[in-house]
């Protein structure tokens, strides 16, 4: 099944999509968005000629009665609240980036109510998106639900999602690798369980049972975390973040 593209900017016919919303290109957004610090705003790369808007909407906070402006970009999502600043339109980052790689959506539907256990009619149905992350940045490591305006939206959402989380996973397979045991030269009887590349494939991670290694080109290894048992990492490298996989649980950091 092909991801429904209603609100995305290359189906938009005008400037808005079928329900008469307003539809932004990546210029019109990067012009638009309020950033809490300088190093989020650099890490998007909006005016990379290679980054792509696929998926754009409006979605309601049921509880705080607030409409949130959402954007899938082909490496992150940005959920952002409008503001209005001297009679113009600007849209504030509302929560932290996420990795696509991090993101999930599910679909949830129940019926409305009156005083939150009242329900109304069978035809007064909302329809929830649930996203979530693996990351510790995102909603304060708690899920983030918001209603859709209709069914065929709230879907496209979890299509777009999945299918642009398949194509990003495809497309940074080769950067992850598998090393044996012993590679860690200078330091014992380290055990090596994963590696990838980072900073322009100018120095290595590795993942072994007491921590994660960073390695230059022509250098020796340097402890840079302390952790137990690291599984997996890859490496963001849009949003600079190494992802972590360490025992049942996943972190992000900054590569220092």
């Amino acid at each position: 099944m092909h991801p429904q593209s209603e609100p995305t900017v290359e189906n938009s016919k005008n400037g808005t999509s079928k329900s008469g919303e307003k539809i932004l290109n990546l210029l019109q957004l990067n012009e638009l968005i309020l950033f809490n610090d300088r190093e989020t705003k650099q890490s998007l790369k909006l005016n990379d000629p290679t980054r792509r808007l696929i998926y754009q909407g409006t979605l309601r906070h049921k509880a705080k009665k607030k409409e949130y402006k959402v954007f899938l970009l082909d490496h992150a999502m940005i959920i952002t609240k409008p503001e209005v600043i001297n009679g113009r339109e600007r849209l504030r980052l509302a929560n932290h980036p996420t990795p696509i790689q991090l993101l999930q959506v599910s679909l949830e539907q129940s019926r409305a109510s009156i005083l939150g256990f009242i329900p109304l009619s069978r035809n007064k149905v909302r329809y929830q998106l649930c996203f979530s992350s693996h990351g510790k940045q995102f909603n304060n490591e708690k899920p983030l639900k918001l209603l859709s305006p209709t069914i065929s939206v709230a879907e496209a959402w979890v299509e777009n999602v999945d299918a642009q989380r398949s194509v990003s996973r495809q497309s940074t397979e080769f950067n992850v690798f598998r090393l044996s045991q012993d590679m860690l030269m200078g330091h014992g009887q380290i055990k090596v369980n994963c590696a990838t590349l980072y900073d322009n494939n100018q120095t290595i991670a590795y993942g072994t049972d007491d921590g994660v290694y960073f390695q230059p080109r022509n250098a020796q290894p340097r402890k840079a975390i302390d952790l137990t048992d690291v599984q997996q990492i890859d490496v963001l490298e849009d949003l600079s973040l190494l992802v972590v996989l360490a025992g049942m649980s996943t972190g992000c950091m900054r590569p220092g």
